[in-house]
This record gives structure tokens, sequence and C-alpha cells, in this order.
């Protein structure tokens, strides 16, 4: 086996361990913000968010 495809291995399992942290991470993040914005309904707008 040469470097790179080790390399590549690595990566492909590195994503493969930290990709559904992250979407578990984004799904609380979302769930913890709706109530929030359900209740401000439409006074939240993109100038207010940056």
């Amino acid at each position: 086996m040469d470097l790179l495809s080790v390399f590549i291995q690595g990566l492909t399992l590195g994503l493969a361990y930290l990709a559904p942290i992250g979407m578990q991470s984004l799904f609380v993040i979302n769930s913890a913000l709706a109530p929030i914005s359900n209740r401000l309904g439409g006074k939240i707008n993109a100038r207010a968010l940056t």
C-alpha cells in the first residue's frame, strides 16, 4: 500500500465516524431554535441576523 491510499482510507473512516455526530448536533441546535423562531414569526429577517 502506498501512502496516498492509506491517507484516503483514514480520511473516509474519519468522515464516517464524525459525520453522524455533526448531523446530530445540527438536529439538536435546530430543535432548540425552532420554538424561538416560531414565536417571533416574521420579525426575524436576514439583516437582523447579520
